[in-house]
């Protein structure tokens, strides 16, 4: 717990006081009161910067959300494929991929991992 102290006036615990002179030492403030105005007039920026951050961080956790529920969908929609595959060719008996890897599956893994590097391309070209 921290001890809250009386500096100018104004009771800041250690934690607060530590930050006064973080920031003056940072911004070659001399003094508190020139360390409070300079926080005074910040603040509307740095809560327009956070409301930015704020709104970037919800697009992205939005793409997010739809990327997993797109790639969940996709899933499910292979397993009942692939089950449909077993029965329709009598499959009795399981090769993991470690065993023995089909080459149709191969070339699929390589056209998926050819995909995204495109993407990935497109998307550093459009950021320059």
């Amino acid at each position: 717990m921290s001890v809250e102290k009386t500096f100018k006036g104004v009771r800041l615990s250690d934690e607060e006081l530590l930050v006064i002179q973080n920031i003056q030492e940072k911004y070659g403030l001399s003094n508190f009161s020139q360390t409070i105005s300079y926080l005074i007039r910040e603040y509307p920026h740095l809560q327009e910067e956070n409301e930015k951050l704020r709104e970037e961080n919800r697009k992205q956790m939005t793409r997010i959300r739809l990327a997993s529920n797109g790639a969940d969908e996709n899933g499910q929609v292979l397993l009942e494929v692939l089950n449909t595959l077993c029965w329709q060719l009598r499959a009795d008996e399981y090769r993991s991929t470690e065993q023995m890897l089909h080459p149709t599956v191969e070339e699929a893994k390589k056209t998926v991992k050819d995909r995204i590097a495109r993407f990935k391309q497109a998307k550093d070209f459009k950021q320059k």
